[in-house]
């Protein structure tokens, strides 16, 4: 739940960093409510109301929980008649001055100018207010597809990963290969020879949505070690303080044997490891499997 709500927060921020639409319909509601315009009374308390409910971050959370992990934040938004309301504000608003211009032409009061220049900046704050939802460029890395895996890695970091998999191809019908993300996103799009202990689902939570059957505990557990081993950047780039204890070190070597055993019982024949890692995890990861690792550029491959 306490993720749900820092998720309905950041989602909030993201929503209103995009464009001020969000601004411009609280200005309507106020607007519609201290001008006490009572012919769309339902639509006004319902937009009003579900605007609250999503604006709250416990509120939203709770939204987003309905709508399941396969939806970001901002489809709880499609709950509010955002466009309508903001066409009937800026109506009832162009109305009022229009009829008061009337009044003033028929009085003898011309003021042509006034409403026209305040329909041209109505018009203008609808422009500057931007758009809804989240734009194409924030979108980068989320479900890439071919096209967009291409385009999102640098072209030596595409050479390391597709070199790693021939590698781990070689000699070989078909494997099944463990190793960090970026790989096993890559590795079945490279290569149907290629098969995964788990899927993409344990990293992207959406897929997961409309699914009744989840990822054993011990994929869920194998998972989780890769980030961790990931994570494990060389020492000498922290200061002495920030290092890994002895006692972290200790954990995860005893982690790793566990799920090095459960990716045997899962299949697994190839193993690819960050290859910054300190050479003293590498031994480690020898010792437990009892074969040497293979360096290639930017990876160890145990061939199992």
């Amino acid at each position: 739940m306490r993720e749900l709500v820092q998720n309905a927060w950041l989602g909030w921020q993201q929503y209103t960093d995009q464009g001020k639409i969000a601004a411009l319909l609280l200005a309507v509601l106020l607007f519609l409510w201290l001008g006490k315009h009572r012919k769309q009374r339902t639509l006004f308390w319902y937009t009003a109301c579900v605007t609250g409910l999503c604006i709250c971050p416990l509120t939203a959370a709770l939204l987003m929980a309905y709508q399941t992990r396969f939806y970001n934040y901002e489809w709880v938004w499609s709950l509010v008649p955002v466009t309508p309301v903001i066409a009937y504000g800026g109506t009832v608003f162009l109305a009022q001055i229009w009829e008061n211009y009337e009044k003033g032409r028929i009085a003898g009061r011309t003021g042509f100018w006034k409403p026209v220049l305040l329909t041209a900046c109505c018009i203008g704050v609808l422009f500057l207010c931007g758009s809804m939802g989240k734009p194409d460029w924030q979108k980068t890395g989320e479900r890439l597809g071919d096209r967009d895996w291409e385009e999102s890695q640098p072209e030596e970091k595409k050479q390391k990963i597709r070199a790693a998999l021939d590698a781990a191809l070689e000699g070989k019908d078909t494997i099944c290969l463990w190793a960090p993300v970026e790989v096993m996103d890559e590795a079945r799009r490279y290569s149907g020879r290629i098969l995964l202990p788990y899927g993409r689902n344990l990293w992207d939570n959406g897929l997961n949505a409309y699914s009744y059957e989840n990822c054993g505990e011990d994929l869920q557990a194998m998972y989780r070690w890769m980030c961790d081993t990931e994570a494990i950047w060389p020492e000498e780039l922290f200061a002495e303080y920030a290092r890994p204890t002895e006692e972290e070190k200790a954990r995860w070597q005893q982690e790793a044997g566990e799920n090095l055993e459960a990716a045997l019982e899962n299949g697994v024949d190839r193993i690819l490891i960050p290859g910054y890692l300190d050479q003293e995890y590498i031994t480690k990861l020898e010792e437990i499997l009892g074969i040497q690792g293979q360096e290639i550029d930017g990876y160890y491959l145990f061939c199992l």
